[in-house]
């Protein structure tokens, strides 16, 4: 993982909704991603995610060694991730996560949709 990279997700983000012109913008800027079962997504430094279908499990390692689950993000759900240096301002409202110690994996046979960041950033 990048260092010092941070995750933000947006729980309530559902971009898939019935006529959404936004969900055809973000179509032609992504990059597909197709996740397995069990498979693990390694993020950009700088990138927004979008999960397109499936499911993607958001878990934190401690340093005790426990796993914890902060979220299983579905269908239309946003991940956003920045490089170190990042604006606050790119978290909307969600905890932060450093991508050192997190884990994206699909639950299901998932398909990711990598963005620029900010592609998914409210207009």
């Amino acid at each position: 993982m990048t260092p010092d990279a941070t995750l933000t997700f947006d729980r309530d983000a559902r971009v898939f909704v019935a006529g959404s012109d936004h969900a055809r913008r973000l179509a032609a800027a992504a990059t597909i991603v197709e996740l397995a079962a069990g498979d693990t997504l390694a993020p950009g430094p700088s990138c927004d995610l979008v999960v397109r279908q499936g499911n993607l499990r958001v878990s934190e390692r401690l340093t005790d060694g426990r796993e914890i689950t902060r979220a299983v993000l579905q269908t239309g759900m946003i991940c956003r991730v920045r490089s170190a240096g990042g604006s606050r301002s790119d978290t909307v409202g969600s905890a932060l996560y450093s991508l050192e110690v997190t884990e994206l994996k699909a639950l299901t046979d998932t398909e990711i949709w990598q963005l620029p960041a900010g592609a998914c950033d409210p207009a």
